[in-house]
């Protein structure tokens, strides 16, 4: 199953997909994949506070998350995430966090996913990224270069046919990072999702977007198809 070219339908569209692939993932992974004493959840970035601070600690007001574009915004304000926490604590030790086209519409919406993410792995918390729209011109390089560059001043240019991000960022005192490039047209590959005491488990990408495919309205499947 290729990724498709979602800048061909509208914020709304890639939402719902969004939304269920959330769902098809958090169920993959409760379903097994997760070792012994781990489990995974759907959690909401909410409100003015984009991530939720009540269950993901230590994690920086970002107001400035919400964007100008109408057309943008209220998808931003319900856009879930997977958590992965561990018993007996309940503590988020992992986040897979799927990106949409408002997390880059505006300087400050991109900001607020860098500052999202370099907190969470300062919290000790992983991330597993998923970027599927191509780079903009807050972005030219890509959202882990912007990242990386922010985190590490290290420029990092990807290969010109793979404008894509997954990228893995490991917690910790130093950052460390695993980006796959990839492009319209390519199958997703698994992707690691590390835990606590070097456990990691295989997140299939592919295999839940293709499973979410299949549940999508046949006349959107058509318009993304076409192109």
């Amino acid at each position: 199953m290729p990724v498709y070219n979602w800048t061909r339908v509208d914020a709304g569209i890639f939402h719902h997909f969004h939304q269920d692939w959330i769902a098809a993932i958090c169920r993959r992974l409760n379903s097994g994949l997760l070792p012994l004493y781990y489990y995974a959840l759907i959690e909401q970035e909410t409100g003015e506070d984009g991530l939720d601070v009540r269950t993901l600690k230590s994690l920086p007001r970002t107001k400035s998350a919400l964007v100008d574009e109408s057309s943008y915004l209220p998808y931003l304000k319900k856009q879930n995430i997977v958590v992965v926490r561990h018993v007996p604590d309940d503590e988020p030790v992992a986040v897979l966090l799927i990106l949409s086209r408002g997390n880059k519409s505006s300087r400050l919406a991109l900001q607020a996913v860098l500052d999202n993410v370099l907190a969470l792995v300062h919290a000790r918390i992983h991330v597993l990224l998923v970027d599927l729209f191509p780079p903009t011109s807050r972005d030219p390089f890509g959202v882990h270069s912007a990242l990386w560059e922010e985190a590490k001043g290290i420029h990092f240019e990807p290969p010109a046919d793979k404008p894509l991000t997954l990228a893995v960022y490991e917690a910790g005192e130093e950052l460390g990072a695993f980006g796959v490039p990839i492009a319209v047209g390519d199958v997703l590959p698994a992707m690691p999702l590390l835990l606590r005491q070097g456990a990691t488990v295989a997140v299939p990408l592919g295999e839940t977007y293709a499973s979410t495919w299949r549940g999508m309205p046949h006349r959107w499947r058509e318009v993304l198809e076409r192109g």
